[in-house]
């Protein structure tokens, strides 16, 4: 079970020692949505289903089942002395992003403006509206940790790198989020260029959770 006092290598061990049974749980969920998706006139369904895995972990599914291609995200969310916080398994299984109560306290404030709104709602709202995100990382002077620059369909994420070598896994930090209108002169390139990555990814139908076996 994830507990505040984990630092971030313990939290990766315990989301990989859950992932197999909440992947397992949310492709049984996502193909469940097969026959909701036939009879809908695009063919689509989107759910988001809570789960409590046998670690007593909180997660939250998000099924997008497209009658030819379902595929699914899987996010745990625990608290700590900061408040909320998110982390979402890519499909690739090898990198994690971990969104902190801060990164969603600025994305209500730039973005969406909502009143009396809690950090999971916020989450839950996020997560499904941004799956398609590129990442760009970069030092800055002095500093040791490698910066993270992230472009997603409502905004940019900022914060940082952190890899863990031995483990093959990788977990960017996202502390903080600016509004597409409040990108500085001098993020301009870095914007543009993830800009068009972005466009790319999303041409080529590509999404962040992972296909139904």
């Amino acid at each position: 079970m994830i507990v505040p006092s984990m630092n971030s290598e313990e939290l990766v061990v315990e989301v990989y020692r859950d992932l197999e049974v909440v992947n397992r749980k949310a492709n049984y969920l996502t193909q469940g949505l097969r026959r909701q998706a036939i009879k809908t006139k695009g063919k689509y369904v989107q759910r988001i289903f809570d789960y409590k895995s046998l670690r007593h972990n909180q997660w939250f599914i998000v099924s997008d089942h497209y009658v030819k291609d379902p595929y699914f995200t899987v996010v745990v969310y625990y608290t700590n002395h900061l408040g909320l916080n998110g982390i979402l398994v890519d499909k690739d299984h090898r990198t994690l992003m971990h969104f902190t109560s801060h990164f969603l306290d600025r994305y209500n404030e730039r973005f969406l403006k909502m009143k009396r709104a809690s950090h999971l709602e916020l989450l839950k709202r996020f997560i499904p509206a941004n799956s398609v995100q590129t990442i760009m990382t970069f030092h800055e002077n002095n500093s040791t940790k490698k910066q993270i620059f992230g472009r997603f369909h409502e905004g940019v994420g900022l914060g940082y790198k952190e890899s863990f070598i031995e483990r093959g896994k990788v977990l960017h930090h996202f502390n903080t989020f600016i509004s597409n209108e409040m990108v500085l002169r001098h993020q301009f390139e870095d914007y543009n260029t993830l800009g068009k990555l972005y466009e790319g990814l999303k041409e080529e139908g590509y999404m962040r959770g992972k296909k139904c076996a």
